[in-house]
């Protein structure tokens, strides 16, 4: 079964959408739920990555502010059907999941690992933190 909704200002991301590559149907995109990033925790989605500013972000990303300025972009967006636009040139995108902040005062704060990440990096790291130990050992 496939589910779809219709684009518009009410659906699930909002006025637009960011795609980019990758094996996890994760994208950025807006959100019509604007007083969800006035809460301090906002793991709120699936996964996607919801942008405060979208439509500011898609003009800096389109880079053409004769062709997509503010104005074409929400006459863009008014319209009742997916328009896809490729970026030219590509801009790459790393995202990072981390789940320890050091704060300005130099502190290190936990955050809730939402996406249980945790326990397969501690594994990693224990393997490598013991192959590291042992190749020292055989140093000595």
């Amino acid at each position: 079964m496939t589910l779809r909704q219709d684009p518009g200002p009410d659906g699930a991301l909002g006025l637009v959408a960011f795609r980019f590559a990758n094996t996890h149907e994760v994208y950025l995109h807006d959100t019509p739920h604007k007083a969800l990033f006035a809460q301090t925790r906002r793991a709120f989605s699936s996964g996607c990555v919801r942008v405060e500013n979208a439509m500011e972000l898609a003009q800096l990303l389109l880079g053409d502010p004769v062709r997509w300025n503010a104005e074409s972009l929400q006459t863009a967006a008014s319209y009742d059907v997916t328009r896809d636009v490729p970026l030219n040139p590509s801009v790459p995108l790393r995202m990072i999941y981390w789940t320890v902040a050091v704060a300005p005062d130099g502190r290190v704060g936990l955050v809730p690992d939402v996406y249980r990440q945790d326990p397969a990096l501690r594994a990693a790291l224990g393997d490598a933190l013991a192959q590291q130990q042992q190749a020292f050992a055989l140093a000595d």
